[in-house]
């Protein structure tokens, strides 16, 4: 599952609480031109986890 629109640590923390690991929206990161994105997720290697493994 991916929360969409998470906009504040008040709803992260809701979320991880709820079990959800996975979330976007503007707390997470802001837009990006598409060269930008790809050398984000090139760095990462992976999607984050917002739960601790």
């Amino acid at each position: 599952m991916i929360a969409e629109g998470v906009g504040t640590a008040a709803q992260l923390d809701a979320l991880r609480e709820l079990g959800c690991d996975r979330a976007q929206g503007y707390l997470i990161g802001r837009p990006m031109p598409g060269p930008e994105f790809e050398q984000l997720l090139r760095s990462w290697g992976r999607m984050p986890r917002l739960a601790a493994a």
